[in-house]
């Protein structure tokens, strides 16, 4: 293949099948992924021009020179790491350019593979967030308003739940089932079902009569000027969790995830490390859960309820 057939064909082959098994990824892999391509291509060349930076890419592909590849981009993934780019950033987009290199392998353009590349994470000392007595203070600033109703149930779906921020911006209304929710999970194509407790059962009812029945997405803005029906972005609640924190007079910062997290000790603690909490977090394998419940048994507050 030609260089210059090449360049007609990057990033879009490319971005279209560096899924599992050749499938195309999802759009918010495919935006990452075409975010660092663009930014490697400037970091060569200095130009915000996406064409030149698509050709110098696409010159240094095919590039027979394996120590001079490697050399580039280890000096790349140096500059990211000096300008203040953390490591879990570094990693992903050193990850979107070994997903490059594999479709050029494929296509035969390169022998070329990543090798010692990527940087080791320092694991935290204590990854499980708010404790579940803080989440319940959280819980108290809410109200019964809608907006207060609304946040609650946000709330409890993380912790109770497990959702990931991206699971809760994702569901609408069509998502509801009887004692349960449809969820778009982490990487996957169809929609999971994730049972609801009573609580958290609760709270969902008492947002719907806030909400309305129209179809749409379940979570949405009611900032004054917002469009009727419009989703509440991944930021906002983030932003939401912090400021509930605050409100409870909680002093770390708390985070979407962090009630993943809570709920993961919760579940660890009252059901101990075993399928059942890896069907709760819809995760692949027992090492994803070990990541997040790793300390659980120094947690002097006993077991806990696994849902609030």
């Amino acid at each position: 293949m030609s260089r210059q057939r090449l360049l007609f064909r990057m990033p879009e082959d490319w971005l279209s099948s560096c899924g599992r098994n050749g499938n195309r990824p999802s759009p918010g892999t495919r935006r990452a992924y075409l975010a660092a391509f663009r930014g490697f291509g400037a970091w060569l060349t200095d130009s915000d021009d996406q064409a030149t930076q698509c050709q110098a890419v696409a010159d240094l592909l095919p590039s027979k020179n394996h120590a001079t590849v490697y050399q580039v981009l280890r000096t790349w993934r140096d500059d990211l790491l000096a300008s203040g780019a953390s490591v879990c950033t570094v990693n992903l987009r050193l990850s979107a350019l070994s997903s490059l290199w594999n479709w050029a392998r494929r296509c035969r353009l390169t022998s070329f593979h990543f090798e010692d590349l990527w940087l080791p994470v320092e694991r935290r000392t204590d990854r499980r967030g708010p404790s579940t007595p803080e989440v319940v203070a959280m819980l108290a600033t809410c109200g019964t308003d809608p907006v207060g109703r609304r946040d609650a149930f946000i709330i409890r779906a993380a912790r109770n739940l497990g959702l990931r921020r991206s699971e809760i911006v994702g569901l609408r209304l069509e998502d509801i089932g009887d004692g349960e929710l449809r969820v778009l999970g982490k990487g996957r194509r169809e929609r999971v079902a994730v049972a609801l407790d009573p609580a958290t059962a609760a709270s969902l009812a008492a947002w719907l009569e806030a909400r309305g029945n129209a179809p749409g997405p379940l979570i949405v803005r009611l900032n004054r000027g917002a469009p009727p029906l419009a989703s509440m972005s991944g930021e906002a609640i983030r932003q939401m969790v912090d400021r509930r924190a605050k409100q409870a007079g909680l002093e770390k910062t708390v985070r979407p995830h962090g009630l993943r997290h809570c709920g993961a000790t919760a579940v660890a603690q009252k059901l101990g490390l075993d399928g059942r909490i890896k069907e709760w977090g819809r995760w692949k394998s027992i090492g994803g859960v070990v990541d997040y419940v790793h300390s659980w048994s120094t947690d002097k507050e006993g077991p806990a309820d696994v849902a609030i």
